[in-house]
């Protein structure tokens, strides 16, 4: 079993992955001649590699990013990275971690060189034919869960599990996004989610406004419109004008929508919707499905495709009721801090698999 295929078939790897070879540092499997040589991005290794003084802690080398079934995209890159960017973004496979194509492109774009800028445009084309074979979702909806077990995992206070969540969450919007995914909603905050302590309350319409304020910089450079779904009552002032202001900033913006769920519930939704109906006056032989769609929060915000929730619970929490009568589920035992960009890889392919029968 010495031929590429077969290694690559032995570890699992799918058909379709992308698979990083390198030398140096970065010395790893080398799939092609099955020759076992010690990998300098698996976490033993790494421990071991930091108690050498002639390690830089940056992962050096030459690579090669190369299709399962052997086809070379681009080689070179004989600099440095931070190990720790390469870990964030990685696939892990048997407990061997590869590095993922965007975080190779974002490496290479910060870096700038021609050499890399062509390299860009290799990937990028060749990760656009590989999604072009594809069916991508129009809609995907995350459940984000699991940042404060992340955070009693690690040892750490529920904050940091709550920053670790903010900071997943910007990549894998982007991510999924860049995937071609034209809407990507995330349930961020709930209506629930007031009963926590005063404390973490706080703390959570903080980040909130990260959102809304820091972050809009990089939404307009990712061509990202912003949109937050939810109810204003018992929402601060400042917050509320700032989701308007957030709002306005990004209204140009045609790269797909983030549509932030927050202080958002999918009964509440419904029930607002039907309010509104009311309200106006309308006929009660005039209620139908097309007009409560028509007054749900974000109304051009489409069904969900797929409904990926982490941290292995499986149940909607009363996320998009509405939206989501015809998805599709996935559902991921990891903490939602540690979402990286190859899951939205992952997800999008385990949804190309299925085969929807909108309850035929």
């Amino acid at each position: 079993m010495n031929s590429f295929t077969d290694r690559v078939s032995a570890l699992g790897i799918p058909a379709d992955s992308f698979v990083v070879i390198g030398s140096g540092l970065l010395d790893a499997y080398d799939l092609r001649t099955a020759n076992d040589i010690d990998l300098a991005v698996d976490e033993a290794t790494f421990e071991r590699l930091k108690s050498d003084p002639n390690y830089q802690h940056d992962v050096r080398g030459d690579l090669e990013v190369l299709t399962s079934d052997g086809v070379e995209i681009w080689r070179g890159w004989t600099e440095s990275m931070p190990y720790d960017k390469l870990v964030a973004s990685a696939i892990e496979v048997d407990g061997i971690r590869y590095a993922s194509p965007s975080t190779i492109i974002d490496f290479k774009r910060q870096r700038g060189s021609d050499k890399d800028l062509s390299d860009i445009e290799l990937l990028e084309r060749h990760m656009a034919d590989e999604a072009n074979s594809l069916s991508v979702p129009r809609h995907i909806g995350y459940i984000v869960d699991g940042n404060r077990r992340w955070a009693k995992q690690h040892g750490l206070p529920t904050y940091e599990g709550h920053l670790a969540g903010y900071n997943a969450l910007k990549d894998v919007a982007l991510e999924t996004l860049r995937q071609g995914v034209e809407y990507m909603s995330a349930y961020v905050f709930s209506t629930e989610n007031w009963k926590r302590s005063a404390d973490e309350v706080q703390r959570l319409m903080a980040l909130t406004l990260r959102i809304l304020q820091a972050d809009i910089p990089l939404f307009n450079e990712h061509n990202v419109r912003l949109r937050v779904l939810g109810s204003r009552e018992g929402v601060s002032d400042k917050i509320c004008r700032e989701i308007d202001n957030a709002e306005a900033a990004t209204a140009q913006n045609t790269g797909g929508v983030f549509a932030v769920c927050f202080n958002y519930g999918g009964q509440l939704e419904i029930v607002d919707a039907v309010k509104k109906l009311v309200q106006s006056g309308v006929d009660v032989a005039s209620i139908s499905t097309e007009a409560i769609e028509n007054n749900l929060y974000a109304p051009e915000v489409p069904a969900i495709d797929v409904v990926v929730r982490t941290s292995g619970e499986q149940r909607l929490s009363n996320f998009m009721l509405w939206r989501s009568a015809y998805s599709e589920f996935i559902f991921l035992k990891k903490m939602w801090p540690d979402m990286t960009a190859a899951d939205v890889s992952e997800v999008i392919k385990e949804y190309s698999r299925r085969q929807r029968r909108f309850g035929g």
